[in-house]
């Protein structure tokens, strides 16, 4: 059976709800339902969301029974939702889908789903099915291409100085940080993780900016050591991090699941 989420009420004081799976849209700072968004439209069904398979690379050996693994790599994420859109004549028919096609026309989709408010996926409009035409009342489908699979939360920050360790209960899979703050940097600041054996040194003095997710920093790359792990410094709960010639740390992040 369909589950249902009460929403808001209407300005005519009647109930409004949006189902379990309703997809929700970031944009203005704000979260909106697509019921909310596009008059009559409603959401059926919402594919895509549960478990994802590796993509497993292998080979044969001669002589040998099987294959050997070689990796094992997630593939991106389309998620397909089914919904129905009716109008009370043509002319609002065209209005409804010309608004559902301006709300879904972001390149860089930030949407979630109201069974699932914290977490938000990244995604294009892919493939639509067609639309039966004569009709005021219709049932189709469109997906979305998500080409990281994971689902992210809002971002946080931790604070931490020397041997202290990631405590985020939430934080189960690794994750590059978004932005790492070292704090009284004095000549040659390391920051390592003590469980992945990555780290990153950088030269400078006082507060120091390094963005992981993009290779950036608040300093000349050459301020950066060679061999530093900085686009792949990742943390998880219970990760142990040790500084060298910093004072401590903040690091900001964003919590993901598959």
């Amino acid at each position: 059976m369909k589950q249902y989420i009460p929403f808001r009420k209407t300005s005519k004081g009647e109930s409004f709800d949006v189902p379990a799976e309703a997809m929700f849209i970031q944009q203005d700072g704000k979260q909106q339902a697509l019921e909310e968004l596009v008059l009559g439209y409603q959401t059926l069904q919402v594919t895509g969301r549960e478990l994802i398979k590796y993509n497993i690379a292998e080979e044969s050996v001669e002589g040998r029974g099987g294959t050997l693994f070689r990796n094992a790599t997630l593939p991106s994420r389309d998620i397909k939702v089914k919904y129905l859109l009716q109008a009370e004549d043509e002319f609002k028919f065209r209005e409804q889908y010309n608004t559902l096609m301006k709300v879904l026309s972001a390149q860089k989709l930030l949407f979630n789903f109201n069974d699932e408010r914290e977490f938000f996926f990244t995604g294009t409009l892919s493939n639509v099915d067609e639309v039966d035409g004569g009709l005021l009342s219709v049932i189709s489908s469109f997906t979305i291409h998500c080409p990281d699979p994971y689902k992210y939360t809002e971002p946080k920050t931790v604070q931490l100085t020397n041997n202290q360790k990631i405590d985020d209960p939430q934080l189960i899979y690794p994750t590059i940080p978004d932005k790492i703050v070292l704090n009284g940097v004095s000549g040659h600041g390391v920051i390592k993780n003590t469980k992945t054996g990555m780290w990153i040194g950088v030269s400078g003095s006082g507060s120091i900016s390094l963005f992981p997710n993009t290779g950036g920093s608040s300093v000349d790359s050459n301020n950066i050591d060679y061999l530093s792990y900085l686009e792949y410094f990742t943390i998880e709960n219970g990760d142990l991090i040790t500084l060298e010639n910093a004072a401590s740390i903040s690091i900001g992040y964003r919590r993901r699941l598959l």
